[in-house]
């Protein structure tokens, strides 16, 4: 019988171990230390959201959801998504993953090809280069100013695009730089997708934290954006709800039903 000597795929050896989790776990193992290396609340979940959860629980909601999500919450998020977007959403275009994490790999492995490039702004979060190198693709960096708040430049995302260009990753509010995408920048990136054929992937999971009055802006409001747009979501930040890993993806209904099957 032929011995294996190693089991790990390529593709993970070759990955990096994540930073973010090594500088907190030094961060835990030192005392008198204010950890900056992890995007988390530092006050627990809401009374209310742990109440209601543990009476459901108490009372039955233990089992296996539908693929999508819970009927109940799907309702509740598209409500909560129409107000906020203004967006006419159905609960079609929504599905409940493990997690922002979750509806990244979740995407990710449901559009990418082996060679196809997603263009991402750099400083991003790190964990970025796994979910698309898992997926087959290639991130490809974008670079960013400090001089220009390292809000993304269009001229520069555009010299980025190549024949392999499938994907425009943004995270606005950015992690790790706090940077917000202004309205205009957003249009001209929004021209540029359509012109380039691109599907933009938008993490939106500090979308509720802003100061010194930034407004935030999503290119799923954008003309002609709507079916090449899939917002990913959390509860974690929002609601500091970190260790209940809820998080989701809104975007073309054909889109999330594909989605559905790897998540």
């Amino acid at each position: 019988m032929r011995a294996r000597h190693d089991w790990v795929a390529r593709t993970v050896r070759e990955l990096s171990p994540s930073k973010i989790r090594e500088m907190s776990l030094r961060a835990a193992s030192l005392d008198g230390v204010i950890s900056l290396g992890i995007g988390e609340p530092d006050f627990p979940t809401p009374p209310e959201v742990c109440q209601r959860a543990l009476q459901d629980a108490l009372h039955g909601a233990t089992h296996y959801a539908p693929s999508q999500g819970d009927p109940e919450l799907l309702r509740a998020l598209r409500d909560y998504l129409q107000g906020r977007y203004g967006l006419p959403l159905r609960e079609e275009n929504i599905l409940i993953t493990s997690g922002g994490m979750g509806a990244l790999t979740g995407i990710f492995r449901t559009i990418l090809e082996p060679g196809d490039e997603v263009l991402v702004p750099e400083p991003h979060f790190p964990e970025y280069r796994a979910h698309v190198e898992l997926a087959g693709g290639r991130l490809v960096q974008v670079p960013t100013r400090v001089e220009e708040s390292y809000v993304p430049q269009p001229e520069r995302v555009e010299a980025a695009i190549t024949s392999k260009s499938k994907v425009l990753l943004l995270n606005s509010p950015n992690n790790p730089t706090g940077s917000v995408i202004p309205g205009p920048v957003m249009d001209r990136l929004a021209a540029l997708a359509r012109e380039a054929d691109l599907l933009v992937v938008c993490d939106e999971v500090y979308d509720r934290l802003l100061f010194d009055g930034h407004r935030h802006e999503s290119m799923a409001t954008r003309e002609g954006m709507t079916d090449r747009t899939v917002v990913i979501g959390s509860f974690s930040k929002a609601f500091a709800m970190t260790g209940w890993r809820l998080g989701y993806a809104f975007g073309p209904p054909g889109l999330m039903a594909e989605m559905t099957k790897v998540v």
